[in-house]
């Protein structure tokens, strides 16, 4: 996993005199607060990423900025002792993935990675799996280095990881009924659904029948209504978070006439 709201820094740039607070402002892309505003006002969990390649000012800003209530990474969290204390005070659960950690050099070994130090300060730690496409980890392979490591027991997460594998298996199973139950799953549409569309899902066997995840279902689509508003659509939402792209030195030339394929000018 990477954290895609940190802007990157040079490893020798210096270290600046302000505030802890005002550096961690400074240096995170502030740019998704009014998304996670509006995802916290409809009940969803903020949980970015931070305190990965960056270090803890990037958790500070996490939990200031966007309120984090559960972070993807922060072993970097104990860097600070008095960020540490913070995070375990407020409960945050700290999504650890220690193959994203090696693979992007933030550690040289798997037991680098200072999940014991966390555990043993009381912080809430669950593992956490990357991006398979970007670096080959599951959630699974996780939990059984961490245990090959001996820095966890995790036979108890092992078979709750199973189980979600199971569940996920089971809903793929179940995509086509879940379209149809929840209407093509139109924001707009889904959005809108009173007490008896909740009914109505609660009773249809064709799909898994949780209330909490019928209710997250329908204030996700109100959030995406919303976030829509506010940046005028939600593929404008989306191209807010895209970084623009590199310019090449030099191109074009100064003075240049560019040409079609035919060479026509």
């Amino acid at each position: 996993m990477t954290e895609p709201h940190e802007p990157a820094q040079k490893r020798d740039e210096p270290a600046s005199t302000a505030s802890p607070s005002t550096r961690a402002t400074e240096r995170v892309n502030v740019a998704p607060a009014p998304a996670y505003r509006i995802a916290s006002r409809a009940g969803l969990l903020s949980n970015p990423h931070g305190g990965e390649l960056r270090g803890p000012d990037s958790v500070q800003a996490c939990l200031d900025i966007l309120g984090a209530e559960r972070l993807g990474h922060g072993v970097r969290t104990v860097e600070d002792p008095a960020l540490l204390d913070r995070v375990v005070a407020r409960g945050v659960t700290l999504e650890v993935c220690p193959a994203s950690n090696v693979a992007l050099g933030v550690y040289a070994k798997i037991d680098q990675v200072p999940l014991r130090t966390l555990v043993d300060a009381g912080a809430r730690v669950a593992g956490g799996g990357a991006m398979k496409t970007a670096i080959p980890a599951s959630l699974v392979k996780e939990l059984r280095d961490l245990t090959g490591a001996g820095m966890m027991e995790c036979k108890a997460a092992l078979t709750e990881a199973n189980g979600n594998i199971e569940e996920a298996t089971t809903i793929l199973r179940k995509r086509d009924t879940f379209r149809a139950a929840f209407r093509g799953f139109d924001p707009r549409v889904v959005a809108g659904f009173d007490d008896a569309d909740r009914g109505r899902l609660m009773a249809d066997a064709g799909i898994v029948r949780n209330r909490a995840k019928i209710d997250a279902t329908i204030g996700n689509a109100g959030a995406v209504l919303e976030t829509a508003a506010a940046f005028g659509s939600f593929d404008a939402y989306l191209a807010s978070m895209v970084p623009p792209p590199p310019r090449r030195r030099g191109w074009p030339p100064t003075g240049s006439t560019s040409r079609s394929p035919r060479g026509e000018t």
